[in-house]
Order: C-alpha cells, then sequence, then structure tokens
C-alpha cells in the first residue's frame, strides 16, 4: 500500500471520528436542552398548584424534577469535558507558552486523568444501575424503574472517556470547541495580550489567533 493512501485513509478516519464526536456532543446538548425546559415547566407547575391551593396530587411532579436534575448534571458533565469547560485553577497553565512542552504535558495529564474519572464512572455507575435493574426497585411516586435514576453517570462517563481517548490520540486539537469558543475567553485574551507585550510565545500565539486557511498579511508584519 502506497503511503498516500494510507495518508488519506487515515484522514478520512480521523474525520470520521471528529464527524460522531460532533454529532454526539451535540445529541447530548438537544436532550439537555429538552431536560431543563421541561424541568422549568414542571416546577412552575407545582409553584402554582401549590400557591393556589389547587387540590390534585403532584408528588409525581416532585419526583421527576429530581430526575431531570441528575441526567442534566450529568449530560453537562460530559459536554463541559468536550469543551474543557470545567472548573480549573489556571495560574500556572496560562503562564506557559502555546504549543509548549511544558504546556502540552499539562493538557496530556488533565486528559488522563479526566480518562480516569470516566472509567469510574462506566464501572461504578454501571454496577449502581445494574443493580438497581436485576432488584426491580420501583420509585414511590411515578412507579418507574429506579435503575433510571442512575442511568446517566455510565452514560456520561462513556462520553467522557470518548472524548478524553480523542483529545489523548491528537484527533482532537487541544483548542477544538463546539460550545464555546476560546477567542471569546476574557482569560485567554488577557494571557495573549501580556505575551504580545512581553514579546513571548510568538508563533503559538499567532497560531492560534489565525483563522483555518486564512493567508497572513506581509503588510502587517512589524519592521524593524
Amino acid at each position: 500500500m502506497q503511503p498516500e493512501v494510507r495518508a488519506n485513509r487515515s484522514s478520512g478516519f480521523i474525520r470520521a471520528l471528529r464527524a460522531v464526536d460532533r454529532a454526539l456532543n451535540m445529541t447530548l446538548l438537544r436532550i439537555a436542552q429538552v431536560l431543563i425546559m421541561t424541568l422549568v415547566v414542571l416546577v412552575v407547575f407545582c409553584v402554582f398548584v401549590r400557591y393556589f391551593n389547587i387540590r390534585i396530587n403532584v408528588n409525581w411532579a416532585e419526583e421527576i424534577p429530581a430526575l431531570l436534575v441528575d441526567a442534566f448534571a450529568f449530560l453537562a458533565c460530559a459536554m463541559g469535558v468536550r469543551d474543557h469547560l470545567h472548573v480549573s485553577m489556571g495560574i500556572l497553565y496560562n503562564k506557559l507558552c502555546v504549543g509548549g512542552k511544558a504546556r502540552r504535558a499539562l493538557e496530556f495529564f488533565t486528559d488522563v486523568c479526566v480518562l480516569v474519572v470516566a472509567a469510574l464512572f462506566i464501572v461504578y455507575g454501571g454496577q449502581l444501575a445494574l443493580t438497581q435493574y436485576q432488584r426491580g426497585t420501583l420509585m414511590m411516586a411515578t412507579g418507574w424503574p429506579r435503575w433510571v435514576q442512575y442511568i446517566g453517570l455510565p452514560v456520561a462517563g462513556v462520553v467522557m472517556a470518548f472524548d478524553s481517548i480523542l483529545f489523548l490520540t491528537g484527533v482532537l486539537p487541544q483548542n477544538d470547541t463546539i460550545f464555546s469558543d476560546i477567542r471569546e475567553d476574557p482569560l485567554e485574551q488577557a494571557r495573549l495580550l501580556r505575551e504580545q507585550e512581553a514579546g513571548l510565545c510568538g508563533q503559538g500565539e499567532q497560531a492560534l489567533q489565525a483563522q483555518p486557511g486564512e493567508p497572513q498579511d506581509p503588510s502587517r508584519e512589524v519592521k524593524p
């Protein structure tokens, strides 16, 4: 097999993985949107019934929002991993050069930690959901199976593990995002401004700011 054919197949496989990842995360986003809208409607309904003292049984309307909160939290956790949106301490990371060895090492360490957490979600969350399924326990108000409350944990773990592996293998670059734009991050803008003033990491800064396929304008270069 010629090297050109191998390269084309490899690039096609990478594009397919990226497409699957984007479709998967966009599906999670749509599901999360439906969950949060349903949650708001149910909470408003419960408040309305209690405020006007309407005598109907709304115990089910109190149990379902708890399920929706659990599911939404796990889905949001998975989507946060995709765009690196979780709470982090960037004091050291933001001082490192973009594309430098130290920064890449921290990114690799972060993805490994996320992969470990995702594995815990899959193993222990899956065991919890499976145990409830085997016992056949039901919820008090709705009568739904209890495993529904915990199934979001292994599902989120699978998505988190998938995204972490793509980042670790280089299929997804670290600055690739779906739900956010890194150039609109105030911390990232402040870091780039400091690097411009200090004259540090010029190449990494240009690589981050440049749009894909956008030619550089020679007239913008600062001449000595």
